[in-house]
């Protein structure tokens, strides 16, 4: 069983979608970086998830950008409309905007909280969990049918 697989495991254990798909999304993200470490051999990790550069995917991602930068703007902000994550433990802005969302962009912020998630400071709050439930939801839909969720490794 590989850990695409568990994304259904779930099911049973939570009839709240938002918090469903966060517990989803950490088993995507485990997919995601049996792939990218075995295809990928820059050295820094951050790297080697920002590194998908496959054409399906690509043409994919330009035609969904526009609904991901759209869903992106409308999660909560205290600064009005999402523009950028900010990293939990140095401050740093990872920005995901309407200047800045090729799919570099795209999956660096996708990767920053995946690192607030499993490293930094996000607090169970429906906030934080709104935004991993988009990661989720974008991730998946850019993902699924294709080499990385489909070839078993």
């Amino acid at each position: 069983m590989n850990w695409n697989e568990f994304l259904e495991l779930d099911d049973k254990y939570s009839n709240d979608e938002i918090k469903k798909k966060c517990i989803k999304f950490v088993f995507l993200w485990m997919e995601y970086n049996t792939f990218y470490n075995k295809t990928y051999d820059e050295p820094k990790e951050r790297d080697r998830a920002t590194a998908l550069n496959i054409e399906t995917i690509n043409e994919k991602y330009n035609s969904v950008k526009e609904r991901y930068l759209r869903t992106f703007e409308q999660l909560p902000c205290s600064e009005g409309i999402r523009t950028f994550i900010k990293n939990m433990q140095n401050g740093r802005k990872i920005y995901y905007d309407r200047n800045e969302n090729n799919l570099e962009k795209f999956l660096n912020v996708v990767y920053q909280i995946r690192c607030n998630l499993f490293h930094g400071d996000k607090l169970s709050q429906d906030s934080n969990a709104k935004i991993i439930a988009w990661a989720y939801d974008c991730l998946y839909d850019l993902l699924k049918d294709t080499e990385v969720l489909t070839n078993p490794q």
